[in-house]
């Protein structure tokens, strides 16, 4: 029994280093987590800022669900953007010591370790074979979803607690877990998930709604358990509540602060081809051969919902026999049931967007849902895949197939190799050093910085600053609700900036009260030349050039 769980240990040891010498290899490759940012885009400097907010806001004794530090005079209600509160929270002594830039690379690098080695211990549960759930925790931590949203959106793919809470479940089918351990443990996963993301949080239900109704028509001798299971859902539910219901019943009565486009939903979905045809995330036919990866709508989707064929063989295997039947029936229900609600409302294909209506229509007439996005749900078919690749490899080496399986999950791992992984340098400006702008400026002037919203780093260096100073724009996600309709905001905040309408900017200067426009490094020398004809005064200081905002003429 000993020499037994010593081994158990070693394969969770060496699964452990498996996945972080992948992550080393795949995401960091030698890049400095303390001089570069993983990822591209705007989207990174947003969970910088949260990483130095959250320490910073709770020692200076600030409201953690609203700052007037963005989007000055309304400011920032912080319960419906990417804050990832409990990361910053756990992460704040590596903020401390090495700042927030080297913890956010920190938790990306770590990210799909953990949500690999979680998927290990589920499929070692299912399988009770090391080999089988080394291969089904690489597919799930390392899968195309995964490293798509590892590029920037940190809250997307830190995502170990979604096997997590699986294992959970299963350990209490099994009866390992008593109904109190179960349901303290579910609670406590389910409320550290809602102040990771919010979305995967209210995902995670109907994740788990359907696939319990499927259990229940297909696994019949399961169903007292699972009817067990509901009584446990209601233990848990107040331990989630306990610590999530302050925040959430703030957000409910916020709903006037956040509007996403409507149209997201229909654009933020898989294309069909993508199921077979890699992407540009991928290396092995998306990087290496671009041409393949063009075979459908590509520039307002994320397309992660990359499986390919040997993986689907794999899957084809697993069900040929058996699909009739039990577990091979349930799951593969489950599958294409999560892959169709990936597909969105309507179904994209080959980039061309038919009129063939999808089941998740239906789900978008229901409120809060109606605002998520479709390509989410290939996290669960990702952990799904995973789950059933893992049962094929322990069924295949219990039949003595050693050699086969291995060939076919190498062939699996390569054909989901990432393509390389972007990092960016740190946008470093000598104007926004901590104590500089408030030795220029004064103590918490209201500025307002170009390149604005999506199209700088305006929140990293509000971070940078120590948050000396207050914005009236700036970057953590879409621009709250009441801010779209001025002209400044879609000229300034979406991709791509102009400088055709001086007046309105003039009016959303006087509007906000800002005494400041900051041009920082990186704006384009056609918009600095466009902000000259505000006809303000202008000086230039250090690296950035700044536009004092006269009184508005009465």
């Amino acid at each position: 029994m000993t020499r037994m769980s010593d081994q158990r240990w070693q394969w969770h040891i060496g699964a452990l280093f498996i996945y972080a010498a992948a992550a080393i290899i795949f995401i960091d490759h030698g890049e400095s987590l303390f001089t570069n940012i993983s990822g591209s885009g705007s989207d990174p400097f947003i969970f910088i800022w949260d990483f130095a907010w959250w320490p910073w806001a709770i020692s200076h004794h600030q409201n953690l669900l609203h700052t007037d530090l963005l989007w000055e005079p309304l400011g920032v209600y912080l319960g419906w953007i990417t804050s990832i509160p409990i990361l910053a929270v756990l992460g704040s002594p590596l903020t401390a010591l090495c700042g927030p830039v080297f913890t956010y690379n920190f938790f990306i690098l770590c990210a799909p370790i953990f949500a690999a080695w979680m998927a290990y211990f589920l499929c070692l549960k299912i399988t009770q074979s090391p080999l089988a759930a080394l291969f089904g925790g690489y597919l799930f931590g390392f899968s195309t979803y995964e490293m798509a949203q590892e590029t920037a959106a940190l809250n997307l793919n830190f995502t170990a607690l979604v096997p997590a809470l699986l294992l959970v479940i299963v350990m209490r089918q099994r009866d390992e877990l008593s109904r109190w351990q179960a349901a303290l443990l579910a609670g406590l996963m389910l409320a550290a998930q809602f102040f990771i993301s919010i979305e995967i949080f209210a995902l995670i239900f109907v994740f788990g709604g359907v696939s319990w109704l499927f259990a229940m028509l297909y696994l019949a001798e399961q169903r007292i358990k699972l009817r067990r299971l509901v009584v446990d859902a209601f233990a848990a539910a107040p331990v989630t509540i306990v610590l999530v219901a302050p925040f959430l019943l703030s957000m409910l009565s916020h709903l006037s602060y956040v509007h996403l486009p409507d149209a997201w939903p229909y654009y933020f979905t898989i294309d069909f081809l993508n199921i077979f045809l890699p992407g540009h995330i991928n290396l092995v036919g998306g990087s290496w051969f671009h041409g393949l990866s063009k075979h459908y709508f590509d520039d307002f989707q994320e397309q992660d919902g990359y499986i390919g064929i040997p993986l689907l063989m794999i899957l084809y295997l697993y069900f040929r026999k058996d699909v009739a039947i039990g577990l091979p029936r349930f799951l593969i229900v489950t599958l294409i049931s999560f892959i169709l609600f990936s597909f969105g409302p309507q179904l994209w294909f080959g980039g061309v967007y038919t009129k063939l209506a999808l089941p998740w229509a239906l789900i978008m007439k229901l409120p809060l849902l109606s605002s998520a996005l479709p390509c989410r749900f290939f996290l669960f078919v990702s952990l799904l895949v995973a789950v059933i690749a893992a049962l094929w490899v322990a069924q295949t080496l219990r039949a003595g197939r050693r050699n086969f399986a291995i060939i076919m999950g190498l062939l699996a791992c390569v054909a989901l190799l990432p393509s390389y992984h972007a990092w960016m340098n740190i946008p470093d400006a000598k104007f926004f050093a901590p104590g500089r702008v408030a030795s220029l400026l004064g103590p918490e002037p209201q500025i307002l910085i170009i390149p604005s919203g999506i199209n700088g780093p305006s929140s990293y260096w509000q971070a940078e600053s120590d948050f000396s100073f207050h914005q009236t724009g700036g970057y953590l996600g879409f621009a709250p609700a009441p801010m779209q309709p001025y002209q400044a905001v879609q000229d300034f905040y979406l991709l791509g900036m102009n400088t055709d309408h001086l007046g309105a900017l003039k009016l959303y200067c006087w509007k906000t009260r800002t005494q400041y426009i900051v041009i920082g490094p990186g704006t384009p020398a056609k918009v600095s030349a466009g902000l000259a004809g505000l006809d303000w005064p202008m000086q230039k200081i250090d690296d950035v050039t700044i536009i004092t905002v006269p009184p508005q003429q009465s």
